[in-house]
């Protein structure tokens, strides 16, 4: 799907040839993973099916490549986010103090007096 490149490789084997993901394939995967794409988009831009993907002869190298593209896009939003909290983002530097610091809200106790009624009337 993507510049028309080929991302699979077949492989011969008894009866219909496997689809075997090549380098181009992983990488392609990898980028897409970064992005946080979903099995089913990083299916449609391969121009093939999640069940390509899973299949065992694919599995996990589609797993690996996935997850090592999810934790750089995950790397790169956490460096991001630094930075906006390095420019003052409050929302940001409070975000980033509860998941880092063991920050939290502290709710504050009102106590209300609650005197005797008036029974003069």
């Amino acid at each position: 799907m993507i510049n028309d490149k080929t991302y699979f490789t077949k492989q011969k084997t008894k009866g219909r040839p496997q689809l075997v993901l090549n380098d181009e394939g992983k990488r392609t995967i990898e980028k897409l993973a970064t992005l946080m794409c979903t099995d089913e988009e990083i299916a449609y831009m391969l121009d093939s099916s999640v069940s390509t993907l899973q299949a065992k002869h694919n599995f996990e190298t589609f797993q690996e490549y996935k997850k090592r593209g999810q934790s750089k896009g995950k790397a790169s939003l956490r460096r991001w986010q630094f930075k906006c909290a390095e420019k003052g983002n409050a929302s940001l530097l409070i975000w980033l103090g509860k998941q880092y610091l063991g920050q939290t809200d502290k709710k504050s106790e009102i106590q209300t007096w609650q005197g005797e009624e008036d029974n003069d009337n």
